[in-house]
């Protein structure tokens, strides 16, 4: 069977480990990406896109069912001791809720180089495997069963966060190629090709996609001896003010560690001091005024300062395969989520190792249909857990994100000391190995408060940018003629 899979990320990998590992040679796997080989990435200086990612027992299950495979990601990755909240001024510590089931840090890039380098080491000369790197795909036709593709200017942002590579002399044409499949794999993110396809293809196809409502600045930075590397902190932000959290990094080649600052803001809600900050020295002073436990370099500082933000997307989708198109999506392609509760890599990795549980076990390729619709039942409403719990950790009113720190606290508190009694916060609950779906269940009331009171929000925000426009449009207009009405929330697209 011809597996194509678009998005040589985590999830793509582990699914073309399982495939060729224990597919006993029936599967012809072909990964594709618009990024450069991570292999070569992980060589240069890290850019704000080499954000940090935890895996935790969630993933690491899903990751033991290849061998060496686990081993091989945590060396380069540094464990967690515990967890550190800073909030209303002052630094609160929580342990671990897992006892020798702490999460592993690590960075996308340095966590696919070692996948990858496995997977090559294992299966590149099988004759079973090939690489397409520098290779986007720019369409989809689901009914003949073809993908197009077309080579990628090695300098352009969609791999290397706007990083310049001397030398690199981008064709003139780029040239285009197709691939045929007998499944096909969407594993290519929130801007997904295949879900784009699916749209056009199946009319009982529904998606939402969201912007999460807050924007990001990240910087790597060293350690500092305030803080262990090896924890994590959740920074409380005050209304105006900043929020985020500081992360452990993956281990460099020489051993040495950085830590990654995301710093964030709702929607509508920049902070003005932070923006009135005029020079990279100002910043630092600011920044480390703020954060009294924070070391931060100047030039890291300065960086935060000119930085472009980016926004985050949510997505939820209705059904992940097309069985007549033979195609299935999975990861941020089907069920992309802020990073509020950690668990979209090894939400992806679950929807991997189910998927290739799902294929391994098919007696002959006239059960691909159920198969992939068995893979939809399987991992929809997971998908659709881990979308609301996220949200559900970031409130788009700061007084709710203080409330809400403080009960992460009190929970972790009362389930230490009442085991039988108590559930533990969502964060600490999710790091296990509980299904999503029962971990909603159990805190259904506050994730749904939460929810809506982010859907008011989003509202009360869409109508004062619309009364701000027509106030502008009418001052532009003679006698005030400018009229309208409230659109819909633009942050929302649904499609039928």
């Amino acid at each position: 069977m011809d597996v194509v899979i678009i998005g040589a990320g985590p999830s793509g990998l582990l699914l073309a480990h399982y495939l060729l590992e224990k597919g006993a040679g029936r599967f012809r796997i072909s990964l594709n990406d618009a990024r450069e080989d991570p292999r070569i990435t992980i060589k240069r200086p890290p850019t704000a896109r080499r954000y940090s990612i935890g895996i935790s027992m969630r993933g690491r299950m899903a990751l033991k069912g290849v061998d060496g495979l686990w081993e091989a990601i945590k060396a380069r990755g540094v464990e967690i001791d515990h967890m550190n909240i800073f909030v209303m001024g002052r630094m609160i510590e929580r342990p671990p809720a897992n006892k020798g089931g702490q999460p592993v840090m690590t960075d996308r890039t340095s966590l696919c180089a070692a996948m990858l380098e496995l997977l090559v080491q294992r299966h590149g000369k099988s004759g079973l495997l090939s690489l397409h790197f520098l290779h986007k795909c720019t369409g989809v036709d689901l009914d003949k069963r073809i993908v197009t593709f077309s080579d990628v200017q090695e300098h352009e942002d969609i791999h290397n966060g706007g990083l310049k590579m001397p030398g690199n002399k981008a064709p003139e044409k780029p040239s285009q190629s197709v691939a045929t499949y007998d499944l096909l794999v969407g594993a290519d993110g929130v801007r997904s090709v295949v879900r784009a396809a699916f749209m056009q293809h199946l009319r009982s196809f529904d998606y939402e996609q969201r912007d999460l409502g807050s924007e990001l600045i990240i910087a790597n930075i060293p350690p500092m001896p305030a803080v262990p590397r090896d924890v994590v902190v959740m920074i409380g932000g005050k209304k105006g003010g900043l929020g985020g959290l500081m992360l452990p990094s993956a281990l460099s080649p020489d051993g040495e560690t950085s830590m990654c600052l995301i710093l964030k803001w709702a929607d509508g809600a920049r902070p003005a001091e932070w923006f009135a900050q005029k020079s990279a020295a100002d910043a630092k002073r600011f920044l480390e005024r703020t954060f009294p436990w924070l070391q931060i370099p100047e030039e890291a500082a300065g960086s935060l300062l000119t930085q472009r933000p980016s926004k985050s997307m949510q997505i939820k989708c209705s059904q992940y395969h097309d069985s007549d198109g033979a195609a299935v999506i999975m990861g941020d392609a089907a069920h992309a989520s802020g990073p509020s509760i950690g668990q979209g890599v090894n939400t992806a990795f679950g929807d991997a190792a189910a998927l290739a549980s799902l294929l391994l076990k098919m007696g002959d390729p006239s059960e691909l249909p159920a198969v992939l619709e068995r893979f939809s039942a399987l991992r929809v409403l997971e998908g659709h857990a881990l979308v609301d719990l996220s949200e559900s950790q970031n409130p788009a009113s700061s007084a709710t994100g203080t409330l809400n720190s403080v009960r992460v606290i009190i929970q972790g508190l009362l389930r230490r000391f009442f085991p039988k009694w108590f559930a533990g916060p969502i964060i600490a609950m999710a790091a296990g190995l509980k299904p999503l779906t029962e971990i909603y269940a159990i805190h259904k009331a506050a994730v749904d408060s939460v929810l809506e009171g982010n859907r008011k929000h989003r509202t009360a925000l869409l109508e004062r940018r619309h009364r701000e426009k027509l106030q502008g449009l009418e001052a532009l207009l003679p006698n005030g003629t400018a009229s309208g009405h409230v659109a819909a929330d633009p942050g929302l697209k649904k499609t039928a």
